[in-house]
């Protein structure tokens, strides 16, 4: 069954003229780059000041253990060589447990 031209022709331009209303409508509007620009350098920004409060943390939780240690090893020798081996004991359950949830060891 052939259809008509002119009924093709007047269905595209119906159809031309309700997406132009619908768009009338519908206001798409594009934020400026310079809005994103600047989110992205304070985004930047924010992470630079959390990772410099991280890392002075890290380093003077760092110097309070090696003092601590240091200080034991040069006052009480004997306690920090007693202290070791718990420690080492401690290590190595941990990192077992630990690897155990995780599957890689499976005894079975």
């Amino acid at each position: 069954m052939k259809e008509n031209p002119d009924s093709a022709n007047n269905l595209e331009d119906k159809l031309k003229e309700s997406l132009s209303q619908i768009e009338k409508y519908e206001e798409f509007s594009v934020p400026d780059l310079a809005f994103f620009e600047q989110m992205v350098a304070e985004e930047t920004s924010r992470n630079k000041r959390q990772l410099a409060k991280e890392l002075a943390l890290f380093g003077v939780i760092a110097a309070a253990v090696l003092f601590c240690v240091a200080a034991m090893l040069i006052r009480l020798p004997s306690v920090f060589v007693i202290l070791q081996a718990p420690v080492l004991i401690g290590a190595i359950l941990f990192l077992y447990k630990h690897h155990r949830k995780e599957g890689e060891w499976n005894d079975t």
